[in-house]
């Protein structure tokens, strides 16, 4: 069991709150160090955008795993295709034009254990 989950401060009957030298009321709570960080799936705008050479594409897992990077043209035609191995929290990669061989606006997405997210990228 952990700490963070059986101690928690509560104002009944007495009011939680915490006092300066100067009798002010100050705000009271707890902080448990070590606490497991917490994740959400998101893909990032890829930087820069627009890009003409290379671009780097930032994304979020909640842990760690196989990650499916897909880029399309307008009409959904598929232009790249390339399985990452990700991380808990942050990841990025780093792809060129020429991997992608298109120019124009183009849709990049990932996907990961059933989370699928698609942003926009202008390739110069």
């Amino acid at each position: 069991m952990k700490l963070s989950e059986v101690i928690s401060l509560i104002s009944n009957p007495t009011v939680a709150e915490a006092y300066t030298t100067n009798s002010e009321i100050m705000d009271l709570a707890l902080t448990f160090r070590g606490a497991e960080e917490r994740f959400d799936f998101e893909l990032l705008q890829n930087e820069p955008n627009p890009f003409t050479g290379t671009t780097q594409i930032g994304y979020v897992i909640p842990s760690s795993g196989e990650v499916i990077l897909s880029m399309f043209d307008l009409t959904g035609k598929q232009l790249f295709n390339q399985t990452l191995s990700g991380v808990k929290g942050m990841n990025r990669v780093e792809i060129s034009k020429d991997q992608i061989g298109a120019q124009g606006m183009v849709y990049y997405q990932i996907q990961f254990q059933g989370y699928t997210a698609t942003k926009k990228m202008l390739i110069l």
